[in-house]
């Protein structure tokens, strides 16, 4: 980051580096510690949410409700991730490869996704609105495949906490 005024520039390019304005205006570069900017911004700094946590689930070809057993072993990790928040907020949102057609493919994702969701608030979640599950069908994919190809990777569920 850069900060000017009329009398100059000073650049912040490493961690604990601060500005001080002297009384004429002049910007000085000054160096501060960890434990300073926790006694100073602490509380602020608490009051920030927790950065989201991202997951993929994926799916046997063709399947709405059958997760790969990798995918199974995730479940609890997910499980613990949203009870640890205070409040938290989940989007799931559901894909397929590029096998059938679009139609159907958009209806898949959106099961998939669907299904995701029922197994998040299974996890004790009172307020069913703070979990929105949406398809994106086969027009996200992590592979890009020609159609009809069946590619594994594809086949998922994308989940945000936050």
């Amino acid at each position: 980051m850069v900060v000017e005024n009329k009398d100059g520039q000073v650049v912040l390019d490493q961690p604990f580096v601060t500005i001080v304005a002297g009384e004429s205006g002049s910007l000085q570069r000054q160096t501060t510690s960890a434990e300073e900017v926790q006694e100073r911004y602490g509380r602020l700094i608490d009051a920030f949410p927790e950065r989201s946590e991202k997951y993929t689930l994926y799916f046997i070809s063709g399947s709405s409700e059958q997760l790969t057993p990798e995918s199974i072993r995730l479940l609890d990790v997910i499980k613990n991730t949203v009870l640890r928040r205070a409040a938290p907020e989940v989007s799931v949102v559901g894909h397929t490869d590029r096998v059938g057609n679009l139609e159907k493919n958009d209806e898949l994702a959106l099961r998939r996704a669907q299904y995701v969701r029922q197994i998040i608030l299974r996890y004790g979640i009172g307020n069913k609105d703070i979990v929105t599950a949406s398809g994106r069908g086969e027009r996200e994919p992590t592979m890009v495949t020609a159609d009809d190809v069946d590619e594994p990777l594809n086949r998922r569920v994308t989940i945000e906490i936050r």
